[in-house]
């Protein structure tokens, strides 16, 4: 009876089981009224909570698998309605409640690192610029992916240390990530390498998907002789990358040697001998490396044809932890070059001051001065010390050179003046600086100057050009396989059929209601904007401090706070500016100060000394003045209108004259040089 019994209890909870549906918003945690929003919000918070790989708990993974399974279907505009309205099952695998209640237990089945679209888009793309990603695409009731199952966790051991992106994706869950992946069947493999999907065909064997991957890795230099090698040595200071050789007894690099080189290839060049050829034999007599030898990895840099890294790999030493680690110290030349971003964190983080040997072109990379401070960076040369040693041509970091007040003169040619930086703790986009221009070549004495000049300067760092970057053409050809890409994203999510109609009447009525307003609002921000500027620290930096443009001088028009009335100024001043430009007076430049300016507008005057003829801007006294840098002479002249805008028109009395008049006859004074001007000791900080 008792059989019975638990017989009966058994089958009514296989009925129950099959017409009970889950209630996705309460898996979620938050009430049907919910925006997508607040969805987004609530699954990534269950998310990070719930992951296998955070979470050590049994039901971790069942867990996630529910939160992932609510959130792709309430996300989903349309999967949420048919949802709501009780027509979900429609769309859905026709067998996926028959696999969620009676569940293949396949060995290996459940992984927790099942992804989704969100997870895709976050991590893996990003990701997949420093390593290849693999993704698996499986289903529950798939009979072909049990064995493919053994195929992956045989090939997820191999892969160990490799850091080779691999993860999996129920497509019986993450729906829409197998839409826009374009999977159409289980099992399939896809790799993500540099952004692209590359769909693997044939079949999934171990051997298959090792030599898939070896293919989508960038290729390594093979070395055969001398001639091969003194070649891959060229260049070295000028592609400034140091060279790291492996040679080993196997025909082809390793997949280590290329995932390292993958990763590292923006600061690294590989080459790769194979000992076990004859045609190496003179070539690993050059290196030093016995053709019995193991494994052994050479890293060359800036000294020339001997190795600054010589490492026999004996049977004991792992190859891989060798190898990265070896990879992680050698990222830089002995004086390595500033040509990236990158290149100046990794310099500038670590030292307590860094000194740059600032150079005009690249024909002095490797002249006196530079093999001077070469050696004294060099750690068999120089003790340890807080100090960082690098190179800048100011001919291709022109923009960065303008952040130090311009290079000055050495008084001991041909010996480049020394950069001085110190960052700020905290602001890493600050330093402060100094110049050393007496060095004359004596090694040992920059390292006392280096260390007691004082940093008196401070200075924003101007963006650094990364000299390796594409061209305009191929970062434009980028930009649009992108926004594609967008574009087909957004379209796989939809159903784009039902939409062309409502598209096409909305794109009608934007245009038509556009383009009358379009030619209005571009002329008139042209006329406000074609002759003025607005004034702020870069124009100030450009114009006057750095002198970038010899023959300028800059008016600045400033007003008190307690002026309402600047509307109508700007726009005389405006037509000021367009009589002056359209008569060809390039040499003066217009721009429109802030009432916050008028703390530098007194400094002006303090550096000159003349606190006496300084006009208060607290009240409605409206100044233009005038600033100069010509030849090396810094001067500034101010010029008082009058304090009322009746005035500055015209509009009181018929004897009083515009704004108009009153500063042309001032400017004409200061074209023919007639102007009385204030001599300046420095230029006051903005």
């Amino acid at each position: 009876m008792s059989i019975m019994k638990l017989l009966l209890v058994v089958c009514c909870a296989a009925v129950l089981s099959l017409v009970w549906c889950k209630d996705y918003y309460q898996v979620l945690g938050i009430p049907r009224s919910s925006s997508a929003r607040e969805i987004k919000v609530a699954y990534r918070r269950l998310a990070k909570k719930w992951h296998p790989d955070k979470n050590d708990s049994p039901e971790a993974h069942d867990k996630f698998l529910q939160i992932t399974e609510a959130y792709e279907v309430l996300s989903d505009k349309d999967q949420r309605w048919k949802y709501d309205n009780g027509h979900l099952e429609q769309d859905q695998d026709p067998f996926a409640s028959f696999n969620k209640n009676f569940y293949f237990h396949f060995p290996n089945v459940h992984h927790s690192d099942t992804i989704n679209i969100q997870y895709y888009k976050d991590h893996v793309i990003p990701a997949s610029y420093d390593k290849p990603y693999l993704l698996y695409f499986y289903h529950d009731f798939c009979p072909s992916c049990i064995s493919v199952w053994r195929v992956w966790d045989q090939l997820k051991s191999e892969l160990t240390g490799l850091q080779v992106g691999m993860t999996t994706v129920h497509t019986g869950i993450a729906l829409r990530l197998v839409r826009f992946v374009g999977v159409t069947h289980a099992p399939s493999i896809v790799a993500v390498n540099d952004g692209h999907l590359v769909h693997f065909k044939g079949y999934i064997t171990t051997a298959n998907l090792k030599q898939f991957l070896r293919d989508l890795l960038p290729s390594i230099v093979m070395l055969k002789d001398v001639t091969s090698f003194n070649q891959f040595l060229d260049h070295v200071i000028i592609r400034n990358r140091p060279r790291l050789i492996i040679c080993s007894h196997r025909p082809s690099p390793s997949l280590l040697l290329l995932m390292v080189a993958k990763k590292h290839r923006q600061f690294i060049d590989f080459g790769f001998v194979d000992l076990s050829s004859g045609n190496t034999v003179a070539l690993s007599r050059h290196l030093g490396v016995h053709k019995d030898s193991t494994t052994s990895i050479l890293v060359f840099k800036d000294h020339g044809i001997t190795p600054v890294v010589n490492i026999k790999l004996s049977s004991g030493l792992s190859v891989a932890d060798t190898l990265w680690e070896v990879v992680k110290d050698s990222k830089l030349l002995v004086l390595p070059r500033i040509s990236s971003p990158e290149h100046w964190s990794m310099v500038c983080s670590t030292a307590a001051r860094c000194v740059f040997l600032v150079v005009p072109d690249n024909t002095h990379y490797n002249d006196t001065a530079a093999l001077a401070i070469r050696q004294l960076a060099s750690k068999d040369t120089v003790p340890s010390t807080p100090i960082q040693y690098g190179l800048i041509d100011s001919s291709k970091q022109t923009d960065f050179i303008k952040s130090f007040s311009g290079i000055p003169d050495t008084t001991c040619d041909p010996y480049h003046p020394l950069l001085v930086i110190q960052r700020y703790q905290y602001q890493h986009d600050r330093v402060r600086f100094g110049w050393i221009t007496d060095w004359c070549g004596d090694i040992k004495s920059v390292v006392g100057k280096s260390l007691g000049v004082n940093l008196l300067h401070s200075s924003v760092l101007r963006p650094i050009v990364d000299e390796e970057a594409p061209g305009l053409i191929w970062r434009l050809f980028d930009k649009l396989r992108a926004i594609w890409s967008d574009t087909m994203t957004f379209v796989s999510l939809l159903e784009i059929d039902a939409l062309i109609p409502l598209l096409c009447v909305t794109a009608c009525m934007v245009l038509f209601s556009v383009l009358p307003f379009i030619g209005s609002v571009k002329a008139s921000e042209e006329h406000l904007k074609r002759y003025l500027d607005h004034f702020n620290d870069r124009i100030y930096q450009e114009y006057v401090v750095d002198n970038a443009t010899q023959n300028c001088t800059l008016i600045v028009l400033l007003w008190g706070e307690n002026r309402n009335d600047y509307k109508e100024l700007l726009t005389s001043y405006n037509n000021v500016a367009k009589c002056y430009k359209q008569v060809g007076r390039k040499s003066l430049l217009f721009s429109v100060g802030k009432p916050c300016h008028y703390k530098w507008y007194y400094s002006l005057f303090k550096e000159a000394d003349s606190n006496n003829d300084v006009i208060d801007l607290s009240g409605t006294n409206i100044v233009a003045v005038a600033l100069y840098n010509k030849k090396k002479a810094m001067s500034f002249a101010s010029f008082t209108v009058s304090s009322t805008m009746e005035d500055l028109l015209g509009l009181e009395s018929s004897n009083t004259s515009s704004l108009q008049d009153q500063m042309s006859i001032w400017l004409d004074r200061i074209l023919d040089g007639t102007v009385d001007k204030r001599i300046l000791n420095t230029w006051p900080t903005l």
